[in-house]
């Protein structure tokens, strides 16, 4: 009897421990949503009722607001606040505003970019405004970022956590924040911050292009979806079924008329988020029945970057340089080019002789 009563009690012992783990487990768990909720933006489900208003930026500066749609149509409510806005940047209707999307905690990436473009306020009597997009991170103080943003005027600065997969985030605040801000404007380049840019060469393409329904850039078609779990871009076949995406501008950099910042972000409020930011773009397109224009002047780095081949700066409106450092590297030849263009082989020789000074 003695040694049943030691076993029952040794028994309610292990429920009571296991019942204690698992509620331990459970509040981890619980926890953990939440956190995963705020940095990936969780579009499964409605946010509290203080992020439901999808206006929520002041409607100053003569804006005009995206209307909300019913709420049983919103798929993916991004009602985040602009903590920085230098909307005032827009006010004398500019011909192009170039929006870089940049990481908090790379300020030299800003700083190279400020050196490189922002000196160009006008090309052939069109006004260029040159800005950057970021939400906030805990590796930069909210503080430096605001004293930054008031320093050079060229900060948008949005209240959601910049990670990677927050990509396609940022980008429908970038257009959301033209949408409301800058309707004056008659394009917009959003380039990233390792992009080299003509900007002559842009104005003499939008100077001639559609003023409504337009994206430009280096359009991919017919890529299908990666399944390998392995890759960051890995897609489920639930996330998408279909054997390829639709035709979709190459991330590092496209053109829009100003139109499309409305179009793409009214629809994006229905379509949940994308892990792949020029993707998520595409789909969208197709949906708003937008066929992006491919331009063989946006060029992606490894094109060039072969022995026989050529780069003519010329010919050439945005090229992805992969990295600040790479942009650092060779803007100076690039910029400093008269027409001639520069062979594969040199290239090489500058990337040895620059990453040699480097590593010295």
């Amino acid at each position: 009897m003695v040694g049943f009563g030691h076993h029952r009690l040794s028994q309610h012992r292990q429920f009571l421990i296991i019942g204690y783990l698992l509620a331990v487990l459970m509040t981890i768990i619980l926890v953990c949503n939440r956190q995963r909720k705020r940095e990936i933006g969780d579009t499964a489900t409605l946010p509290h009722d203080d992020q439901l208003i999808l206006n929520d930026v002041d409607a100053g500066n003569n804006s005009r607001e995206l209307n909300n749609p019913t709420m049983h149509d919103v798929q993916n409510p991004h009602s985040f606040e602009f903590l920085e806005n230098p909307s005032h940047r827009c006010l004398n209707s500019p011909f192009i505003v170039i929006i870089t999307p940049s990481r908090p905690q790379n300020p030299e990436g800003r700083r190279v970019i400020r050196s490189m473009r922002k000196h160009v306020e006008v090309i052939s009597e069109r006004a260029i405004v040159q800005l950057f997009i970021m939400g906030t991170s805990g590796k930069t103080s909210l503080e430096d970022l605001r004293n930054e943003s008031r320093l050079h005027n060229d900060i948008i600065l949005v209240d959601f956590i910049d990670t990677y997969k927050n990509l396609s985030l940022k980008t429908l605040m970038l257009l959301k924040w033209v949408n409301n801000y800058c309707q004056q404007t008659k394009y917009i380049l959003k380039a990233d911050d390792d992009v080299y840019v003509n900007l002559p060469n842009l104005v003499r393409l939008l100077v001639s292009a559609p003023t409504e329904g337009y994206v430009v850039g280096n359009v991919h078609s017919f890529s299908p979806p990666i399944r390998s779990k392995w890759s960051k871009n890995y897609v489920s076949v639930e996330d998408w079924p279909e054997k390829l995406y639709p035709p979709f501008p190459f991330g590092f950099a496209y053109a829009f008329s100003v139109d499309i910042a409305a179009r793409v972000y009214q629809t994006a409020l229905s379509i949940k988020l994308f892990p792949m930011e020029d993707v998520y773009i595409g789909i969208i397109l197709k949906q708003i029945d937008v066929k992006p224009v491919k331009n063989k002047m946006f060029v992606e780095f490894p094109d060039i970057f072969t022995e026989k081949s050529f780069f003519c700066p010329n010919e050439t409106i945005v090229m992805h340089m992969h990295g600040s450092r790479s942009l650092t590297h060779y803007y100076k030849e690039l910029s400093s080019q008269t027409g001639e263009c520069i062979r594969g082989q040199v290239l090489r020789k500058m990337r040895k002789t620059r990453l040699n000074r480097f590593i010295s």
